[in-house]
């Protein structure tokens, strides 16, 4: 791919994996929903109930979630200039390529999790994270400061995300672009 590091990119949502995951929650909601009146109609526990209640809960909730995300699609989820790199999901605001001390691609258990891992000094990192989880909390008297940009649901690939990060890094001015973990 050819990655112009002078020019603006905008990369949001993908339309098809967001459409995809509409439909799937919707049918899960759906037979989660029959399921539970069918319990209901058919048994005197309310208990019998509760694991079909706790999926139409849950695929309700994707669906909402979903929902909300395709009347947004052409919004951008994550901005990358010459000036730096915003991702509204994780950011308050854009943070500059001299900012970052570390660059890392951080895996799950499979090649299909993972995420960059933007690394800036500690001082620096509550002014970038917009809410810190109950995860960060737990973790951080050992967790490095950083925040992930993973490219779940994205209409780019993670490997093209690290790819144009790496290349804006290197062309900006940042001296954490040629130290990858």
């Amino acid at each position: 791919m050819r990655i112009d590091a002078h020019q603006a990119i905008e990369i949001g949502y993908s339309a098809q994996k967001t459409f995809a995951t509409l439909v799937f929650s919707l049918l899960g909601a759906t037979f989660a929903g029959f399921t539970v009146f069918t319990v209901l109609s058919t048994s005197q526990s309310i208990g019998t109930s509760f694991i079909p209640f706790s999926f139409l809960v849950i695929f309700t909730i994707l669906f909402l979630v979903h929902l909300a995300r395709f009347f947004h699609l052409n919004e951008p989820v994550i901005q990358i200039s010459p000036s730096g790199i915003f991702d509204r999901r994780v950011q308050n605001e854009p943070m500059a390529w001299s900012e970052l001390v570390r660059l890392a691609i951080r895996r799950g258990r499979s090649r299909r999790v993972c995420c960059v891992e933007l690394g800036v000094s500690p001082e620096q990192f509550q002014k970038f994270r917009q809410r810190r989880s109950w995860i960060d909390k737990l973790g951080s008297s050992w967790r490095r400061a950083g925040i992930s940009i993973a490219a779940s649901g994205l209409s780019i690939s993670q490997d093209s995300l690290k790819e144009i990060i790496e290349t804006y890094a290197k062309a900006h001015g940042s001296s954490a672009a040629s130290e990858w973990h």
